[in-house]
């Protein structure tokens, strides 16, 4: 995939940017491309620098949906923290998703068999 094909598919609004405005979002998308692929993502996808017959390109080596589809929703989500990480981002939060372990619902109460909470 070229850089600019990815430019299109992330902001649909592609179309209606000005040359001057297409140009400095492809380098700013050239430029995050490049870092990842030389680090945490390097054994996902390649960069390729463009030439002046070609146009930078994204070549994909590896992705979770090629492995044990048994293990895939755990590769995409593992796939999902790294890029959170390697963009400086927190891992998105699910809405109404608690993050507790089994000793916050133990200290707060949460688990059957405690004190208060009825057997079965």
């Amino acid at each position: 995939m070229d850089v600019e094909a990815l430019c299109r598919e992330v902001l649909p609004e592609w179309s209606l940017l000005g040359k001057e405005a297409q140009r400095e979002f492809r380098a700013r998308v050239d430029d995050v491309v490049r870092r990842l692929a030389e680090g945490d993502f390097g054994a996902h996808f390649r960069y390729e620098p463009g030439t002046k017959a070609s146009q930078p390109r994204i070549r994909v080596l590896d992705t979770p949906a090629a492995s044990d589809p048994r293990g895939t929703p755990q590769g995409w989500q593992a796939q999902q923290r790294r890029a959170a990480r390697a963009l400086g981002r927190q891992r998105p939060q699910i809405e109404g998703q608690l993050a507790l372990s089994l000793e916050d619902l133990a200290q707060a109460g949460g688990l059957g068999g405690e004190e208060g909470v009825p057997d079965e």
